[in-house]
């Protein structure tokens, strides 16, 4: 829960799963929780994104990724608004590691260099909300009104000269 707009530290899909699809799949951590489609934005990149937050988005997946005793998730067809560094993908699970692990598999899947990645066919369409998130009093929340996303103008805004005053500009 936030107070006040807040800038976000990523924008995501914002997904509700059904976990028990994926049990097969589950090691120590479990995720399941959004799909990252930019990671630590710019300025500019929050304005780009903001005016996409709250949309409805649907997913279709391709395939699951497992490496053993290290991670599984769930990759997905590319979408225009994905700016990571791999495919657009769920973190199902792993066995410890971060979330951002996802993005070793798919890339070393992708680079056809993979010794122990299986690729499981696995077909669904997946609805969730664009969304900012940011890190208020109970932890991460997932914002999907941008009224309560710090965007650049808003930022700029609250260093601008009320109405009528002068602005000095030396420094």
């Amino acid at each position: 829960m936030i107070d006040k707009p807040k800038k976000p530290q990523f924008f995501a899909i914002k997904v509700n799963v059904n976990k028990k699809l994926f049990k097969k799949f589950i090691m120590s951590e479990t995720f399941l929780s959004h799909v990252t489609l930019l990671y630590k934005p710019s300025k500019d990149d929050i304005d780009m994104m903001s005016h996409s937050v709250g949309n409805q988005v649907t997913l279709k997946s391709k395939y699951v990724l497992l490496k053993p005793n290290v991670g599984a998730t769930l990759v997905f067809e590319p979408i225009n608004m994905y700016f990571e560094m791999s495919e657009p993908h769920l973190t199902i699970s792993t066995n410890g590691q971060r979330p951002a692990v996802s993005n070793d598999i798919i890339n070393e899947y992708n680079s056809g260099n993979e010794t122990d990645i299986k690729c499981i066919p696995f077909e669904i369409e997946q609805k969730g909300i664009v969304c900012g998130a940011v890190y208020g009093k109970g932890g991460l929340t997932f914002v999907s009104d941008a009224k309560w996303l710090k965007t650049w103008a808003i930022i700029v805004g609250a260093f601008l000269p009320p109405s009528g005053a002068k602005r000095n500009l030396s420094i």
